[in-house]
């Protein structure tokens, strides 16, 4: 048996594959830089994994953050007390997972706008250059927590018109005293910031909403995708959540910096069982 882990900071998708079949497990995201090793520990507990521990042979675990060593290490400890001695691990980051989602062996640009955003060149199989994703407060353009966190900002700031400003507060309970509590002083301000996405998505047919998102998605396009040398010869596809759901939003950003959208992947892990299946 195989075991798949797809992990993002929200949520992780597991797949057991096994004669062909592949039995799908959904938990908790698995991220070291915001979850303690115990709580990493008892969410895989939980799934009901462990009582395959002794047909597993392989574990091929992707997860945001792992591009560290230090990190990667934290995960390869925890899955080795979880599985025995005796499982292969493999662990990497979770543009690995999206490039061979996307692409197999392939070539093409990959990209992650969930949570956070990410990017690679992948070509035949290997992953060439990366530019780094920085995580929610240095980077992480065009993801779930840049939108939340350029909505909050706008909301605040009174960037937008009163009229719906004041709609928004109202009808979303929202107040800057609860908003920083959140961001400054409560765990994984990221998750946090990322759920307004679904209040972006709420107001989505306004034009003042939909310019935050097309504006963090042109600033994904142009921080990220246009810095691969070459990179208008290339396929480009995405996975993640923010991608798929304002994938419109997505496609007329990239027809405008004259770009084509390749393909668009709400969740990478039956596209991964896929590939490890055939590898």
């Amino acid at each position: 048996m195989k075991l798949i882990a797809d992990s993002g900071s929200t949520n992780t998708e597991w797949r057991l594959l096994s004669s062909g079949s592949a039995r799908s497990y959904s938990g908790n995201g698995i991220n070291p830089f915001f979850v303690e090793e115990d709580l990493i520990l008892k969410e895989i507990e939980s799934l009901g994994l462990l009582e395959f521990k002794n047909s597993i042979t392989e574990i091929h675990f992707y997860g945001a953050g792992l591009a560290i060593r230090e990190v990667k290490e934290i995960i390869h400890k925890l899955l080795r007390i979880s599985f025995g001695e005796d499982v292969r691990i493999f662990v990497n980051d979770d543009i690995l997972a999206a490039s061979r989602a996307l692409f197999h062996k392939e070539s093409g640009i990959s990209c992650i706008l969930g949570t956070g955003s990410n990017s690679s060149l992948y070509i035949e199989g290997k992953i060439i250059d990366k530019i780094p994703a920085l995580g929610y407060i240095l980077g992480d353009e065009g993801s779930g927590s840049d939108i939340g966190k350029r909505l909050i900002n706008a909301l605040l700031k009174k960037d937008i018109s009163e009229n719906l400003r004041k709609k928004i507060l109202k009808e979303k309970s929202l107040s800057i005293e609860d908003i920083l509590l959140n961001v400054y002083k409560k765990p994984q301000p990221n998750k946090y910031l990322a759920s307004f996405s679904t209040i972006v998505n709420d107001y989505i047919h306004e034009d003042e909403i939909k310019d935050i998102v097309y504006s963090a998605f042109k600033s994904f396009l142009r921080k990220n995708i246009s810095k691969y040398k070459n990179y208008k010869s290339y396929n480009i596809g995405f996975i993640g959540s923010i991608a798929f759901h304002f994938r419109d939003i997505l496609t007329e950003v990239m027809k405008d910096e004259g770009l084509e959208l390749y393909k668009i992947l709400d969740k990478p892990a039956d596209e991964l069982a896929a590939y490890h299946a055939n590898n």
